[in-house]
């Protein structure tokens, strides 16, 4: 069985039916233990297979297991459309899911995380490497460098009626 989280479809966090107007038809909405009661918060859906996993266009999947042909997570350019499944606990990804997978990553340990920690790590590790921060330094406790300004180009103004554009 596959689930896939999506945001609430309703403020109301008692109400769990997909409207048809969502083309989810034949998806079931079903509620797991947590000690968050994530399930009041975020919807799951399940799927009867991993073929049956419907993904947004252009969405790419990235399973996080400990396997030896994974990239490991340091080195590894997270895409910026995709969904992370990871492993259950005391559990693997399926061969089925691994090979639907477009990306398989490890986190570099050398025993296996608890699977919070490790969605915790893999969205940590994706927010400063896709994020705008400023370069570490590169003595411990060294001094910060701030932030460089964003840099702009001159705005290009096309003429109309010329084929292919100019600047003007």
């Amino acid at each position: 069985m596959c689930t896939l989280r999506v945001p609430p479809l309703s403020k109301n966090p008692r109400s769990r039916q997909i409207p048809r107007s969502h083309g989810l038809d034949g998806l079931r909405l079903t509620a797991s233990s947590s000690t968050s009661c994530a399930a009041n918060n975020v919807p799951l859906f399940e799927f009867d297979s991993v073929g049956d996993m419907e993904l947004p266009a252009g969405c790419e999947l990235v399973g996080v297991e400990l396997v030896e042909d994974a990239v490991s997570l340091p080195s590894f350019r997270h895409p910026r459309r995709c969904a992370y499944v990871l492993g259950p606990e005391r559990g693997n990804l399926s061969d089925a899911m691994l090979a639907r997978c477009r990306h398989v990553v490890k986190i570099p340990t050398k025993f296996c995380i608890n699977v919070g920690v490790a969605g915790a790590i893999v969205m940590y590790d994706r927010q400063l490497s896709l994020g705008r921060f400023a370069e570490r330094p590169v003595a411990a406790g060294g001094n910060m460098s701030p932030l460089p300004p964003p840099v702009h180009g001159r705005p290009v103004l096309r003429t109309v009626g010329r084929r292919g554009g100019s600047e003007t």
